[in-house]
């Protein structure tokens, strides 16, 4: 079957994503990928928000404190029906996203997931300056749905790393 990192993946398929980072930069992408070749994504995250698209539009937003200076952990994990994510080894969100998975006609299967920035369609769409300005520590993609028992552990494996 299809990886989460297909074109139309919401409603079909599982996710996580396990991502430290250290930044001041609130406008930079952590994390995306786009559904086709005409400035549309189905993922994004930055230290500000989350957005997930598959037809229906599911946005969160953080608080501001993700873009401090300081090294933040973050996992976010999507089953067909739940977005559930763990900011600095605590539950921040943990809702439905009320999303169908019916994915736009027009996707594009190959086009790349982007960690550092968002996915570059050139000056056209003027998108070429939105890469993060700050630190990766760890970047790990999973395509399952990762249980809160296993969050927690995950966060405390790397915490003393990272001055968390």
């Amino acid at each position: 079957g299809t990886k989460w990192c297909s074109a139309d993946p919401i409603g079909r398929n599982y996710m996580t994503w396990v991502v430290c980072f250290k930044t001041t930069n609130t406008s930079g992408q952590l994390v995306s990928k786009p559904w086709n070749g005409s400035g549309q994504y189905n993922i994004t995250f930055n230290p500000s928000g989350l957005g997930l698209y598959d037809g229906n539009s599911y946005n969160k937003s953080f608080d501001t404190t993700m873009a401090d200076g300081n090294w933040h952990h973050v996992i976010i994990t999507v089953n067909r029906t739940t977005v559930t994510i763990y900011k600095d080894g605590l539950t921040y969100v943990n809702e439905a996203h009320g999303m169908s998975g019916t994915g736009p006609t027009v996707a594009n299967n190959d086009l790349p997931l982007n960690v550092g920035t968002l996915y570059p369609y050139g000056g056209w769409f003027n998108q070429t300056g939105h890469a993060i300005q700050g630190k990766f520590g760890i970047f790990r993609l999973y395509d399952y749905y990762m249980q809160e028992a296993e969050a927690r552990v995950n966060f405390e494996s790397i915490r003393g790393r990272y001055g968390l």
